[in-house]
C-alpha cells in the first residue's frame, strides 16, 4: 500500500518533499495526482493520498482522467485528515466517532463545513467543474468541495472521455455550485454521507443518470432553491437512495425508468409549480420499488403539492411509507393515478410524522406507529419510517405522539 501526503506547508518537489511522510508533503492536491497517478503507469497497489485540513484554493480543474489503469482490486483514495491518521486501516480522525468527525447534517445545519473536519477544495470562482473524476474507481472522503465567487454553470463534479464508473465520496460536503455535475452517464457512483446544498436557482436536476446508475445513502440534499426540475433524476438509467434526507424543491426525485428508494424523508417539496414530493414514469419500461419512506409536500397548489405524480410505466413495490402534507390536506395529491389506495399500500400510514422541530432541520418522529411501522426484517421486527434516527426516547424531554409506549430501553 502507497501513501503520499498533502498539506497547505508542504512544497511541491523542491527541498526533497517527495509526499512520503507529513514532514515531506506536497503542497497541492493537483501535484499530487499528477506524480501518483497522472504518469500513465498502472496502479499496482492501492494508494491514498492524505490531504491534511486547511484550504486548496484552485487555480485550475483538478484533473485526474489521464492517469493509467487500476490493477483488478486495488484501489486508490483521497483522505482528509487533521491531526492523525491509521495507514493500516485508511482510518482517519475525520472519521466517524472520531475527533474531527462533523456529520453531513450538523454541517447542513450550521450552514458551513467545519474547515478543521472537512478539506477545504475552493473553486474560487473557477468557470469549469472543480473535480474531473476518473473513468475507473476512486473515493474521496471527508472533502469539502464547492465553488465560492462561482462563475455560470460551474458544477462541482465533471469528466472528460468514456462514462465513468466505480467513483465514491464518501463523508463530502457540496455547496456553491450550480449542479453537482452535468454528467449523464452514471456506472455504480456512490454519494454516502454527503452533504449536498447546492444555493443557486437551476433549471435541470443536481444529478441525472441515463446509466446504471447514482446511488445516494445517508445524505442530506438541500433542494431549496432548485426552481424547477427534480433533485435526483433517473433518465432511462437507475438510481438508489437510502437513509436521505431531502429538502424543498420541485420533485424530491424522478424516475423514468428504474428506481430503488426506501427509508428517506422527503419533506416540502412542490414549492414551484408542477412538483411534488416524486414523480415516477414518463417512460413505458419505468418501474419504482419504494418503501419505508416519509412524503409530506408543501401546501397544496395548481399542479403542485404531490405526494406522487405519474406519467406511464409501473408502480412496483409500494408499501410501509408514510404519507403526509404540510397542510395536513392530502386530497388531490396523487397526480393521474387511477387508485391512491393500491399505490399507498395495506401496510402504509397517513398521519402526521410529528417531526420535533423541521423548522429547526430537527427531522426525527414523534409519531409511534411511525417509529415501529417499517417493512419487517427476517425476524419480523418493524423499524423506523423515514431516514433511521436511532432516537431514544424520552432522552428529547417531548412526549411522543400519540403517548408514551415502551421501546424496550
Amino acid at each position: 500500500m502507497n501513501h503520499y501526503y498533502v498539506s497547505t506547508t508542504g512544497n511541491d518537489g523542491g527541498g526533497g518533499h517527495d509526499g512520503s511522510t507529513e514532514a515531506l508533503a506536497w503542497l497541492t492536491l493537483q501535484y499530487a495526482v499528477d506524480t501518483v497517478a497522472n504518469a500513465g503507469a498502472v496502479i499496482s497497489d492501492t494508494t491514498v493520498i492524505w490531504v491534511k485540513a486547511g484550504t486548496y484554493t484552485l487555480g485550475s480543474t483538478i484533473g485526474i482522467t489521464n492517469r493509467g489503469n487500476i490493477d483488478a482490486n486495488r484501489m486508490f483514495f483521497i483522505i482528509g485528515y487533521n491531526t492523525t491518521n491509521t495507514e493500516a486501516t485508511l482510518q482517519s480522525d475525520m472519521d466517524y466517532g472520531q475527533t474531527y468527525h462533523e456529520t453531513a447534517l450538523a454541517a447542513y445545519i450550521s450552514g458551513t463545513p467545519d474547515s478543521n473536519k472537512w478539506v477545504d477544495i475552493d473553486g474560487d470562482g473557477l468557470a469549469d467543474e472543480l473535480i474531473d473524476v476518473p473513468t475507473e474507481a476512486i473515493t474521496f472522503r471527508h472533502c469539502w468541495i464547492h465553488n465560492t465567487n462561482k462563475a455560470s454553470g460551474s458544477d462541482s463534479i465533471g469528466a472528460d472521455g468514456a462514462a465513468p464508473f466505480g467513483v465514491t465520496f464518501d463523508h463530502c460536503a457540496f455547496t456553491d455550485a450550480y449542479k453537482l455535475t452535468s454528467l449523464n452517464g452514471f456506472y455504480m457512483w456512490l454519494f454516502k454521507d454527503c452533504m449536498i446544498a447546492l444555493d443557486t436557482n437551476v433549471t435541470t436536476p443536481i444529478a441525472k443518470t441515463s446509466k446504471p446508475g447514482l446511488l445516494f445513502v445517508g445524505c442530506v440534499i438541500d433542494l431549496k432553491v432548485l426552481s424547477y426540475g427534480p433533485g435526483v433524476d433517473a433518465a432511462y438509467g437507475f438510481f438508489l437512495m437510502y437513509g436521505n434526507l431531502v429538502i424543498g424543491g420541485t420533485f424530491g426525485v424522478q424516475s423514468a425508468a428504474y428506481s430503488v428508494a426506501f427509508n428517506n424523508i422527503f419533506y416540502n417539496q412542490g414549492q414551484f409549480p408542477t412538483g411534488g414530493a416524486a414523480y415516477f414514469g414518463s417512460g413505458t419500461s419505468a418501474i419504482a420499488h419504494w418503501w419505508n419512506n416519509i412524503f409530506m409536500p408543501t401546501k397544496k397548489a395548481t399542479d403542485s403539492g404531490y405526494l406522487i405524480a405519474s406519467g406511464k410505466g409501473m408502480l412496483g413495490y409500494h408499501d410501509f411509507n408514510n404519507y403526509w402534507a404540510l397542510d395536513g390536506d392530502l386530497g388531490g395529491r396523487w397526480e393521474t393515478i387511477q387508485d391512491d389506495a393500491a399505490v399507498m399500500g395495506n401496510d402504509s400510514i397517513a398521519a402526521d410524522p410529528a417531526f420535533v422541530d423541521a423548522a429547526s432541520d430537527d427531522y426525527r418522529s414523534k409519531n409511534v406507529d411511525l417509529l415501529d411501522g417499517a417493512s419487517p426484517d427476517v425476524h419480523g421486527n418493524k423499524g423506523e419510517i423515514g431516514a433511521l434516527t436511532k432516537i431514544k426516547w424520552p432522552t428529547l424531554g417531548d412526549a411522543l405522539v400519540p403517548g408514551t409506549p415502551s421501546l424496550g430501553e
